[in-house]
C-alpha cells in the first residue's frame, strides 16, 4: 500500500474490497436464500397450525364426553331409583339435546348368568361428531328383588 504526499486516501482496490454488485454482504441476501426462508418459515407455520386444529378437535371431543358422561350419571341415578322401587326398565332408548349436539341413550337389561339372583343393566350414551360416532356405556348390577310365593 502506498501512499504518496498528504494524501492518506487508501484506494479500495489496495484492501481487497471489490466493487460492484457481487459483494455478498453489501447486497444483503439472494433471492434463492430468501425463498428458502420463506419455504422453511410456512412448513413451520404449517405445522403448528395443524397442532392448533388438532388441539381444538381433542377439546371439542373431550367437552362432549363430558356432557355424555354427565348425563349418563344422571340417568343411572334415576335407574337405580326406578330398580329400587321395584320398576323394571326391560329396555329404554331415547335422545336428548344440548344445543347442536344430539346424543342418544338406550338402557339394556341382561341377566348375569353365574347368579340368578342379579342382573347387569347397562346404559349407553353415544353422539356424532364428524364422521365419527363415539359410545360410552356404563354398566351397573342389580339384585332383583326375591319372589314372593
Amino acid at each position: 500500500m502506498l501512499r504518496t504526499g498528504s494524501d492518506n486516501r487508501v484506494r479500495s482496490s489496495e484492501c481487497g474490497v471489490r466493487s460492484g454488485f457481487s459483494s455478498h454482504s453489501a447486497l444483503g441476501l439472494t433471492l434463492i436464500e430468501i425463498l428458502i426462508s420463506v419455504a422453511i418459515l410456512s412448513a413451520a407455520v404449517t405445522l403448528i397450525l395443524q397442532g392448533l386444529v388438532r388441539g381444538a378437535y381433542v377439546l371439542s371431543v373431550t367437552e362432549h364426553r363430558l356432557k355424555a358422561y354427565v348425563f349418563a350419571m344422571s340417568k343411572l341415578a334415576d335407574l337405580e331409583t326406578e330398580l329400587r322401587q321395584g320398576t323394571q326398565p326391560l329396555s329404554q332408548d331415547g335422545e336428548f339435546r344440548e344445543g347442536p349436539l344430539r346424543f342418544e341413550w338406550r338402557v339394556d337389561c341382561a341377566p348375569v348368568l353365574e347368579e340368578p339372583m342379579l342382573e347387569l343393566v347397562t346404559l349407553t350414551v353415544s353422539w356424532r361428531q364428524g364422521r365419527q360416532t363415539y359410545a360410552m356405556p356404563v354398566s351397573l348390577i342389580h339384585r332383583l328383588a326375591a319372589p314372593v310365593g
